[in-house]
């Protein structure tokens, strides 16, 4: 992962595992190359309801990702907040064939048992501990949640925007419309200067008047 560019697209290279029998485990997704997989980029808008998926993908970063976050982005955008988001999701880390980590996230797990501490529709994990210039093999189950609403995927690493750099960029913006706001309020202010002596001016040579008073 370059961390130069701030958001990765993940689905390209996530595999999906349907689990319609509920009979499957991290470690069988981890090494059972016999399973019949999804590609994350080519599923359709909606996942069946009720139904468990799996995923798998490799991640190797070339620095520690400081920040960075994996991403469950929920893309429907008529539900209201509260019916969406996946009920539990469950990512395991694992360095060959090691088990490194295991997050939760998922509007059905408390925030105590989060390691990502943002908003609680939020669907993600840290990546903060991932390990430099390794492979990781990421496994993920997800699971819908209890209002219906079906599991997704919609994969991101994303990076963090430092706050400090949030709150320049916000003065930037701030200042650069004021400035607008005043040029043009002074080119106005000038503009109708010229305007209001050029008509004196006019009526005074119409009516033969010798100065501008």
């Amino acid at each position: 992962m370059d961390t130069l560019y701030p958001v990765h697209d993940l689905d390209p290279i996530l595999k999906v595992y349907p689990d319609t029998n509920n009979d499957f485990s991290p470690e069988r997704i981890l090494s059972d190359t016999t399973l019949t997989f999804l590609k994350g980029d080519e599923l359709p808008r909606l996942l069946n309801v009720g139904t468990t998926y799996w995923g798998k993908l490799n991640l190797k970063a070339e620095e520690k990702l400081i920040g960075w976050t994996l991403h469950f982005e929920d893309k429907m955008i008529d539900s209201p907040a509260w019916t969406k988001s996946n009920g539990t999701v469950d990512v395991y880390g694992y360095v060959d064939k090691e088990l490194i980590f295991h997050q939760k996230t998922g509007a059905e797990y408390s925030k105590e048992e989060k390691a990502y501490k943002g908003n609680w529709i939020m669907n993600a994990i840290t990546l903060d501990s991932l390990p430099v210039k390794k492979v990781v093999e990421i496994i993920i189950k997800v699971k819908g949640n209890a209002m219906g609403y079906p599991a997704y995927f919609n994969l991101t690493a994303e990076a963090r925007i430092n706050p400090i750099t949030t709150s320049l960029i916000n003065t930037i913006v701030v200042s650069i419309f004021f400035y607008l706001v005043l040029r043009s309020s002074y080119c106005y202010i000038i503009y109708c200067s010229i305007s209001t002596y050029g008509n004196l001016f006019f009526f005074g040579s119409v009516f033969g008047w010798s100065s501008v008073r």
